[in-house]
């Protein structure tokens, strides 16, 4: 059995899509926060951001990430950020590619993996790595488009 990111949560995307439908392979955010096709949708302890030391200290870097994006929607309200879909596709394959050399991605299957084999839960480093790797909001990795109410 592997872990089912937002159990219970209904989140629709753009174009209806549906969070279950976008994750039936395994779920993926980018950096465990944001997923492309779902503007404006950010996760904290999302997939990818498990680690064996201090979750509470990956949920604040998070958070620090997440007020970054909220600042740059702050100076217009009418505006979304919607993460490119090659942005992910990097960063899925790097960490899929790192997680690859790690114990949760053995032949067994486990809770840290999805039907397909995916590693979906753990992070491929340390906390500091994924503190580094969150630092900077960049909205270059986004798309700025207009708000639909």
């Amino acid at each position: 059995m592997h872990r089912n990111f937002l159990y219970g949560i209904e989140v629709t995307g753009l174009g209806g899509d549906l969070r279950e439908t976008v994750w039936r392979n395994g779920a993926r955010a980018y950096l465990g926060i944001t997923v492309p096709g779902f503007p404006n949708f950010f996760l904290i302890f999302g997939p990818n951001t498990n680690i064996t030391s201090s979750v509470v200290e990956m949920m604040e870097a998070q958070c620090g990430y997440i007020l970054q994006a909220l600042d740059a929607l702050a100076s217009d309200s009418n505006v979304a950020l919607d993460l490119r879909e090659e942005v992910m596709e990097r960063f899925d394959q790097e960490m899929q590619g790192n997680l690859a050399k790690s114990a949760y991605a053995t032949g067994c299957g486990s809770y840290f993996r999805s039907s397909n084999g995916r590693v979906i839960t753990n992070w491929a480093g340390n906390v500091r790595s994924y503190r580094n790797a969150i630092r900077v909001f960049s909205i270059a990795d986004y798309t700025v488009m207009v708000a639909q109410s």
